[in-house]
């Protein structure tokens, strides 16, 4: 039987009345037993209703005669289909079976989640897809054998019920592709999508036809998103981030120690947002203990800055080396008077910055903050060219670019500035990173002069920005720290004393 449909009685069956379409006896006994606010689906009346109805020799062409009268006569009203939740959705075999094929999690010291951000991505590409299905009546062309020798194509209708039962229905269909593929198209197509990114919907796209592929039954079609939907070109709004914003972030954006370093250190190094949380974090303080010869922090020598740091991009699995220089540096050192105080010495293998509770920051976490030193700062606002979800002109991932375009402007050398932000080199046969690498520190240091923007903050800022004002708000958060770190020592020197007397 095609997928049931689910059905709501509204009103109860009544003999006396006079409906407007003949109704069959066989159909009217049928249509009697339904009571008024049931829900059911064709295959429940036929499993409950047979032991009752031996006389009419009840049967599915029959149920689904009564159904059809049912709503013609306004007895029945179909529910259309819920949506399926993601997390069931995943669980289907198809489904699971597609996901499992996909990369899984790259991340080595954050706890795992049950998808990775690609596995993620895609499933729920293809649930919003089988949800748009449920429901469609879709008629395609399948191979039915009309004599022991001989086959013969026929249209078949259906209602869909998702995802897993499209596919099925394209094994069976023999060939059938180009019926398929048209529902897909109508899919990207659909005036819901419209106001969708190309990119996105190529996304959606590769998703589906992966989908079918990994399942061992690939479906070819051809479709250009580009000439379909919008691409971003320069006209749109672009996020965008420069000193002026990031010195205005990090004092007029009133970030606590901690902040304060971890963006600095994120700009610093060139990271993106999840190697800085799970490799950064957990790989940097060794290195700077070996660098500076000491793991007391407050005697490491600020003339040894920048400070190499080598990591493996999670994202291409590239190592490369990049820097920490004096104002990343100073601002470990400030958030490590306050930590150190708080929860004792870093151990090896600790991570550097955690949470109030202790535990390792996340990626979520760290974008939040970034937006919070944004909105704060006052340098936030929305991007008004992005209808379906909400895009700021400051992102963390303008850190990026920005360590890229000064490093560039102070007259690094490009395969270097490519290499400190963890981009593979173009050309196989490039090398000078690993033939030289004594030369890359010297190449950062050219950039010193300006992405130290506390250290150098009257020649780095533009005319129009009040210096003084910047400066003071520097001062007054070298301050704060100062507060905090005494806060916590007359704190513990009180609670030491309580200790004491209470023995």
């Amino acid at each position: 039987m095609p997928r049931d449909k689910v059905y709501k009685v509204i009103q109860e069956f009544d003999y006396s009345q006079d409906y407007t379409i003949p109704i069959s006896p066989k159909e009217a006994e049928c249509l009697s037993v339904l009571k008024k606010g049931q829900i059911l689906t064709q295959k429940q009346f036929l499993d409950e209703n047979k032991p009752k109805f031996k006389s009419l020799n009840l049967y599915q062409r029959l149920v689904c005669l009564t159904f059809g009268t049912g709503e013609k006569i306004g007895i029945l009203k179909n529910i259309p289909p819920k949506s399926t939740e993601f997390e069931e959705f995943c669980k289907q075999e198809t489904v699971a079976y597609f996901i499992r094929q996909l990369r899984g999690s790259k991340l080595k010291n954050l706890k795992e989640t049950s998808l990775s951000s690609t596995q993620k991505n895609y499933a729920y590409a293809l649930w919003r897809f089988s949800n748009w299905l449920q429901g469609k009546n879709f008629e395609y062309s399948q191979l039915r054998q009309v004599s022991s020798d001989s086959f013969q194509r026929q249209k078949t209708k259906v209602n869909l019920e998702g995802l897993e039962s499209f596919y099925k229905l394209y094994i069976e269909s023999h060939n059938s592709e180009q019926d398929f593929a048209k529902v897909i198209k109508n899919y990207l197509l659909d005036p819901k999508n419209k106001d969708k990114r190309a990119s996105t919907v190529t996304t959606e796209q590769c998703a589906i036809k992966a989908y079918f592929e990994k399942n061992d039954s690939p479906i070819n079609f051809r479709f250009d998103s580009k000439a379909t939907h919008k691409v971003t070109d320069q006209e749109d709004d672009q996020p965008h981030l420069d000193l002026d914003d990031l010195l205005k972030m990090l004092t007029v954006g009133k970030p606590t120690p901690a902040q304060n370093a971890k963006i600095l250190c994120k700009f610093h190094r060139g990271l993106d947002t999840s190697t800085f949380v799970d490799r950064f974090n957990f790989q940097a303080w060794e290195q700077l203990v070996k660098w500076f010869g000491t793991d007391i922090h407050t005697k490491w020598d600020l003339d040894k800055c920048p400070v190499p740091i080598r990591l493996t991009r999670i994202k291409t699995g590239f190592s490369h080396i990049g820097f920490l220089d004096r104002d990343a540096i100073t601002a470990i050192q400030d958030y490590l008077d306050i930590r150190v105080n708080k929860i004792g010495k870093l151990q090896e293998e600790e991570p550097l910055f955690v949470t109030p509770k202790g535990e390792p920051i996340s990626i979520q976490g760290l974008r939040r903050t970034f937006q919070r030193m944004a909105k704060t700062a006052g340098i936030q606002r929305k991007l008004q060219s992005y209808n379906l979800r909400e895009k700021y002109e400051k992102d963390s991932h303008e850190l990026r670019d920005l360590l890229k375009s000064i490093l560039i402007d102070c007259g690094c050398r490009i395969d270097v500035a490519d290499h400190c932000i963890g981009h593979r080199p173009k050309d196989s046969y490039e090398k000078q990173v690993e033939l030289f690498p004594e030369n890359i520190r010297e190449e950062f240091r050219k950039a010193s002069s300006k992405i130290n923007v506390f250290s150098n903050i009257s020649n780095n800022m533009k005319k129009s920005v009040n210096v003084q004002v910047l400066q003071n708000e520097v001062t007054s958060l070298r301050e704060e720290v100062k507060r905090l770190i005494q806060k916590d020592m007359i704190r513990d020197q009180i609670i030491s004393e309580k200790q004491y007397i209470s023995k």
